[in-house]
Order: C-alpha cells, then structure tokens, then sequence
C-alpha cells in the first residue's frame, strides 16, 4: 500500500522535458524504501521535486566531510551537473553559483550593446575537485570561462607568450632562500584573471537556462542571456595569461613598488634597499616570495593586499605540485614523491608500499632491466599493434612517458630512461612496454628517494664532502658547479652517444639534461668533450641568473668548475692544436677550449663512479647522484 502511495506521488510530480531517465531511477529508490515510510517519502518527494524543477537548493552537509569518490571524475559540463544525484547536484552548482556572484561582485561585465563587428563569445563552465595533501576534498571550484576555440576564427590574437616560473627557476630561487637563511612565503590571487584588465573590446554571454537553475537567486537573472561588454579578463581568455602578467608586472616594476623584473629569467623580481633584500617567484596566480627582513616580507604583504585579492598562505608548502620541506637550519628539500605514487597507481594500480613483494623491490631496483638496448627495431610495425599492447598492459604509453617527463625535475637519476622511453612514442613495441613497466614498478617502490636538498650551510652537502674527497677542495666553495658524462656510440640506430649534464647550486641540483650528441663521435674522448661543451653551454644561462639574483651584471665574469671523468678530454681543452682527430669536430664544441681562457670555467679530473652525472650515459642507479 505504501508503495502503491509513494508511486502516485512521484506520478503526480510535474516532470521536465529531458529527465525521463531521472524518474524511473527515483521510482526504482522509492520502490525500494523500507525504513520509516511515511518520513522517507516526504524527504523523497521533495528532493525529487528540487531535481526535476533543476533547482539548486542549499546543500545541507559540508562537502569537506564527504567522501571524494563521490564529486570524481568533476562534470565535463554544466550540463552534466543537472543529472547527477540531487545531494551532488547542489553542491556543484552552488559551486557554479558563488562563482556567478564573484564575477558580478568584481565588476568583470557590463551590460552593453556590441557594436556590428564585435563578435560575441559565449562561456562554458569548468568543473575541479580540489584535494587536501590528505587526499580530502578542500573544495569544489567551479569557473566560468571563455569559449576560447571560438575566439580563433572571430578575435584577432597577439602574441599570448608570457613568463612563467619553470622548474629551473623554482630550483635557483630555493637555492637562493637556503643562501640568504630565510623561510619562503605563498600568496594566492583569488580569481586573478578577474583582476586583470582585458585587453581589447570583447563581449560575452551567460546562459539563459541558468534562470532555471537559479530559480531561487532572483538577483544574477539580469545578467543571464544579453550581451556583456568584459572590463576583466575571463579565464580560456587567449591573451588572459597576458592581461594578468602585464597587469601585475607594470604594479611590481612600478617606482611606487619598485622591483626589478629579471632580464634573463623574467618569473623573478627583486627589491633592493638598505635594510635588505626582498625576492617574488611568480607563476600566474601563484607567488613564492622571500625577504631578508621581516620589516620588508611585511611591507609587501601589506601593499599586495592593498592592490590585489589574495590570500596569504603562510609558509610555502606545495608549489608546482611539489612539496617543499622548510628545515630548521633553512635548508630546503624539495621532492615529488607524492606525484610519483600517483603516477605509479594510475598505470599500476594503487599498491601501500609495505605490501610491496621484496622480490619486486630486488628486481626493480635499478631505472631499467639489466642489458636495456633501447632501438628502433623493437617498435611495432603498425598502430593496430600498439593498441594491442595497450590493452595487453593495461595503459597507454604516450600518456605514461608524458607523466613521467614531469617527474624528472626532481628524480634526477630518471632523466637518461624517460628521455630514451620518448623517443619511441610513435609505434612503442613489446620490448619498450617491458622498459615502461619495469621503470614505472621501479618508482613505486622507490618513491620516497625523489627529492633535492639545497642546503643553508653547502659545507654539510654531500656534493661539499665529495668534492673534498677527490681533491678539490680549492673549487668546493664555488657557488655553481658543473658535472658531465659520456657514453660511446651507445644508440644503435645512430652510432650517436648518450651523455648529459647536472648542475649545482647550494649542493642541490637546478638544471640537468639527457641528450645524443649532435654528430658521430669516433672515439670516448670526442663524446666527452662534446657533453662537456653542451653543459658549459647550458650554464651560461644559470651564470647569467645568478649573477642578476646577487645584483651583478648578467655578464660579470664567473668561474665554474667543470668536473669530467675523461682526461684525455681534458687534454683536447687545454690544447689549441688541431689533428687528425679534431679537426672535423664542429666549431661550437671547441667552446670547450676557450671557456678557461676567459675564466668561464674550470676543468677537475673526477672519477667516473663519484661523478653525479654517471646516470647519463647508460641509465644506472645513480649512485653518485
């Protein structure tokens, strides 16, 4: 009987056009309800009423205390929101809501008439669940953007280029903060391309079916479904992260302000006074920043915050999605362990490290499997034959080795596997999915070994004692070394050779490359010469950095140690003159020679096994690194 009632009930429900599929699920819940009838049917029938009316109504609990299974994957669409469960359904478009309300509290539009050449872009919503380090929901976010494939055809576009902070410049600024002895701070703009003025005359429009689901917020119906003339920029802006830099740049370089904008590295600014110094690390909407006196870290927070909507953050924790680790002697260590057993569970399987076999860890734990030959004779011969070894292992290889291309600026000893895995993204065979495997098992297991420490006193690194123990005591004081090594025509297919370079500040490394030489080597010494010219070259642009950070001319002279573990290499540095042997060698190498001359470096003798870049020439275990 109770049944029979609850079924009229639902029958009775005025019913909108598209959800046809949403009533036969709420029968089949009501069908089913044997708990406390009579109290389950009034609950049932009025959040059946809220649903099918595509109302947003006030989610009653937290989302924070709800489970994160629950809102993933996030809606593609706004679309989407109206067929998810009532109790998900409210809490993302209360999200998509406040969102609403943001945009109208900060003046981004105004209602306006477009004139007959202004085309108008039409906004999407895009849908985020935001992760505590705990793997909690912190928040859903919820942002109304531009329809930016369609401003392709219809808006003429400048060019969009604008800096950010990279990996590189996040590693120097860190080595800085351990120098100065000095904890690092994090700000964040709140909705920061909505604090940016647009660029250029654009109009946009906001759904009209939204009235329908905000059918209790009578006061954003005006703005639903007539042409806005934008003042601010709006995310999937083609030119927003444009807006957004030039805005905040002219405020920082400002003569109010009054910081200098790095030449040679343009995500740094610094600030030079007499009581001290004051250093910002910008990417987009997030900001690093450190000051050698609290007066001066406090002076820019307080102009910030007059300027912008941020939100201080307090010490600098996550950033990149790394986590940096603030020590009590101002040492810094920087890692991605949590990105590496995420990238191991998606393509694994997610797997406690405790429940780990021990002979998995013996047999993964070097990069790659004993005698590895990476050639292009493995790759399949067509594309129906990858898709076959992708269902055979369970993921798709481009998008592996894409994330784990990430993963190398911290996991240094990767660099030389993941850079000969991508080069055979195209047709990947058998042999380059065992690899794959084999090196994604080897993370999962040695997780917790990704990190760089920059260290406040460079006495206590590792780098420090080694240099000490190989007699170089005299060079262990500099502020930037640079090591590098060689394999011998160790690619099959090219007769090239394998080698690359890591480079040190602080004790930690900032900059690092695995790469072929550019020509055919005819002996080990060529392909060490070659390396080690490749790597003096890529210091130049750490040198210039560096110089700048300390308020030098970006060319002021800088003498960095090259450490190399081929002597006879050495020996064709030291000599200008030319033999059978070097004289096809091309000319850019011979830089080699005459970097020493103008005290641009300094070449060490540095065996192969103590030499921190021995995991570039055949993808061992890094033991030096």
């Amino acid at each position: 009987m109770i049944n029979q009632q609850m079924q009229q009930q639902c029958n009775s429900i005025v019913t909108h056009k598209g959800f046809d599929e949403e009533i036969q699920s709420m029968h089949v819940t009501l069908s089913n309800t044997h708990t406390n009838p009579l109290f389950q049917l009034q609950k049932n029938v009025e959040t059946v009423e809220r649903a099918f009316n595509n109302e947003v109504i006030q989610p009653i609990q937290e989302v924070t205390d709800m489970q994160p299974t629950m809102f993933l994957p996030a809606p593609d669409n706004w679309k989407q929101i109206l067929k998810l469960p009532p109790h998900v359904m409210n809490h993302w478009g209360a999200s998509l809501l406040k969102e609403l309300k943001e945009l109208i509290k900060k003046q981004t539009f105004v209602i306006d008439t477009p004139n007959s050449g202004d085309p108008i872009i039409p906004v999407t919503a895009k849908f985020r669940v935001k992760l505590t380090k705990d793997g909690m929901i912190e928040k859903l976010k919820s942002r109304i953007a531009l329809r930016g494939d369609l401003m392709r055809d219809n808006v003429e576009i400048p060019d969009t280029w604008c800096p950010i902070a990279g990996f590189r410049a996040f590693k120097m600024f860190l080595a800085m903060a351990a120098h100065h002895k000095k904890r690092i701070y994090q700000l964040d703009y709140v909705a920061a391309f909505l604090q940016a003025d647009v660029l250029g005359r654009k109009f946009t429009t906001l759904p009209i079916e939204w009235k329908e689901m905000f059918r209790s917020n009578p006061e954003v119906h005006q703005w639903l479904g007539k042409p806005l003339r934008l003042t601010k920029s709006l995310y999937e802006d083609r030119v927003g992260n444009l807006a957004w830099d030039e805005t905040q740049s002219n405020w920082l370089t400002s003569e109010e302000i009054g910081f200098e904008r790095l030449p040679s590295e343009r995500s740094i600014y610094i600030k030079r006074t007499k009581e001290g110094l004051m250093m910002v690390l910008n990417a987009v909407d997030d900001q690093l920043y450190f000051g050698t006196t609290i007066e001066m870290r406090d002076w820019f927070e307080r102009e910030t915050d007059c300027r912008f909507d941020v939100q201080k953050l307090g010490q600098a924790e996550w950033y990149l999605q790394s986590r940096i680790t603030q020590l009590a002697d101002y040492s810094i260590i920087l890692d991605q362990s949590r990105y590496s057993a995420l990238v191991a569970g998606r393509y694994l399987g997610p797997v406690n490290e405790e429940q780990i076999p021990t002979s998995t860890r013996v047999k993964c734990a070097s990069p790659l499997p004993s005698g590895t030959v990476f050639t292009k004779e493995d790759c399949s011969k067509t594309y129906v034959d990858v898709l076959k070894l992708q269902e055979e292992f369970g993921f798709e290889y481009a998008a592996a080795v894409g994330s784990l291309i990430y993963l190398m600026n911290t996991f240094i000893k990767l660099t030389f596997s993941i850079r000969k895995l991508a080069k055979f993204m195209q047709k990947p065979g058998r042999t380059h999915f065992t690899i794959l495997k084999h090196l994604l098992h080897h993370i999962q297991c040695h997780r917790c070994s990704a990190g760089i420490k920059f260290y406040s006193d460079t006495k206590l690194s590792p780098l420090y004692q080694m240099m000490v123990e190989t007699g170089n005591t005299e060079l262990a004081n500099a502020p930037i070394i640079l090591f590098s090594n060689s394999s011998f025509q160790d690619c099959p297919d090219t007769a090239k050779s394998t080698g690359g370079y890591l480079t040190f500040m602080k004790g930690g490394v900032v900059d690092n490359s695995s790469h072929l030489t550019g020509l055919v080597c005819h002996s080990s010494c060529e392909a060490e010469y070659c390396h080690a010219t490749s790597g003096l070259m890529g210091s130049a642009f750490v040198r210039k950095v560096y110089n700048k950070m300390l308020g030098h001319d970006s060319d002021r002279p800088l003498t960095i140690p090259l450490g190399i573990n081929s002597q006879s290499a050495m020996d064709t540095a030291n000599s200008h003159k030319e033999t059978s042997r070097t004289r096809h060698i091309a000319r850019r190498y011979h830089y080699l020679r005459f970097a020493p001359m103008n005290s641009e470096t300094k070449l060490f003798k540095i065996d192969g096994t103590r030499n921190p870049a021995d995991s570039y020439d055949q993808g061992t275990n890094g033991r030096a690194t």
